[in-house]
């Protein structure tokens, strides 16, 4: 495959990805807590990109919630590459959430990253940890 079909075939799975994930969401009450990938509708979403296969390390989308009754929360960002998460750090909700941790509305906070992978003609995303616990 030449250079150019595979920086168009990943804009096109960063396209449908992007497309799907407006449909994450919870599905468990306690999700702030719980592992991510048994907290959202991951392999739902993915039904919906069946056609296509892909990895990123970063993702599309971003996912941020209110403090529960013991002052925790969710705060999540999906994006496609080092360029589309430089970009989206750009925009308000990505600024207000930098704002928020750094006004100090947090005892701690702990940095997780991930690598979501998508094979073609399966209907699950696999989300695998590669950096855990990196609390600041």
């Amino acid at each position: 495959m030449d250079q150019i079909k595979i920086v168009e075939r990943k804009e096109l799975v960063n396209k449908k990805f992007s497309e799907v994930l407006k449909n994450l969401k919870e599905i468990d009450s306690n999700y702030t807590t719980k592992p991510i990938e048994k907290s959202f509708n991951w392999n739902e979403i993915a039904s919906g990109i069946k056609d296509i296969e892909g990895e990123c390390r970063k993702s599309w989308r971003y996912w941020s919630d209110e403090f529960n009754q013991n002052r925790e929360c969710l705060s999540m960002c999906i994006w496609a590459s080092k360029d589309n998460a430089i970009e989206a750090s750009k925009k308000p909700q990505h600024t207000a959430a930098k704002k928020l941790a750094n006004m100090s509305n947090y005892e701690f906070y702990v940095l997780e990253k991930y690598v979501l992978k998508k094979k073609m003609n399966e209907t699950e995303i696999k989300i695998i940890q590669i950096i855990q616990n990196a609390s600041i």
